[in-house]
C-alpha cells in the first residue's frame, strides 16, 4: 500500500469506522475486503439479542442502519479504541468490484452512484477501467478509491493494525487477541467466482 499520493487527490467523502465499544474495537471499513462479514461480526457484539440469521443477511444489515454503531474517522469517539482494518491485493479488489457491481448487474440493479461515475451494467473490464481512470482519485466511490486514501491520512495510518485478506485468519486472530473476544464471522456477500490469481485475468495493457 502506498501513502504518498499528492495532497490534491485526498479523498473527500466520509470515512467510517464501525464500533464495538464494550470490546474497545473500531473497524475502518474498506469495501470489497470482507467488509460485510466484519460489520456483521461487530453488530452481533453490540446486539446479541438480534437473530443471527438476520444480521448475517447482507441486505438486512445494509438496510438497518440502527444496527451499526458508526463514527467518522475524525472523531473523539475513537480515542482509546483498538482501530483496525483489512486490505487486499488491488488487482483482486478491482476485479471483485467489477464482477459484483458491474458485470453481474442489470440496468435495474446498477447502483445509482456507479451510474453517476459513467459506469453501466455489463460494461467490460477494460471499459470500466478506462472510465474509472478518468476520475480523480479523491472523487471515486469508496469501492474504487485506492485503499491508501482510506487507510492513511497525512502519511500516517488511521488505524493501529492493518490486516491482509490474503492471510485473513491469522490477522483476524490478532484482532481477537487484542479485543479478548471471538468474532462471530461468516463469509458474506462474496463474489461467486472461483478463487484464482487475479493477474491471470488481466492482460498486460489493463495491468
Amino acid at each position: 500500500m502506498r501513502a504518498d499520493f499528492p495532497v490534491s487527490s485526498v479523498y473527500q467523502a466520509p470515512i467510517w469506522f464501525f464500533l464495538a465499544r464494550r470490546q474497545r474495537l473500531a473497524y475502518l471499513l474498506v469495501p470489497k475486503v470482507a467488509s460485510t462479514s466484519l460489520r456483521a461480526a461487530l453488530c452481533l457484539l453490540n446486539h446479541p439479542e438480534l437473530p443471527r440469521e438476520q444480521v448475517l443477511d447482507p441486505d438486512l444489515l445494509q438496510k438497518n442502519k440502527a444496527w451499526n454503531d458508526m463514527a467518522p474517522a475524525a472523531t473523539a469517539d475513537l480515542r482509546g479504541l483498538f482501530r483496525f482494518t483489512f486490505v487486499r491485493d488491488p488487482f483482486a479488489r478491482f476485479l471483485s468490484f467489477h464482477r459484483n457491481k458491474i458485470a453481474d448487474a442489470t440496468p435495474a440493479t446498477l447502483r445509482p452512484r456507479f451510474a453517476k461515475l459513467g459506469l453501466a451494467a455489463g460494461l467490460s473490464l477494460a471499459d470500466t477501467l478506462t472510465r474509472v481512470e478518468a476520475i480523480p482519485p479523491g472523487q471515486l466511490d469508496a469501492h474504487l478509491v485506492p485503499q491508501s486514501l482510506l487507510v492513511y491520512f497525512g502519511g500516517k495510518p488511521r488505524v493501529d493494525f492493518i490486516g491482509h485478506l490474503e492471510q485473513f485468519d491469522a490477522d483476524l486472530a490478532r484482532v481477537e487477541e487484542q479485543a479478548g473476544v471471538k468474532l462471530d464471522l461468516q463469509q458474506l456477500n462474496a463474489t461467486a467466482a472461483p478463487p484464482r490469481d487475479p493477474r491471470e485475468t488481466l492482460d498486460p495493457a489493463i495491468r
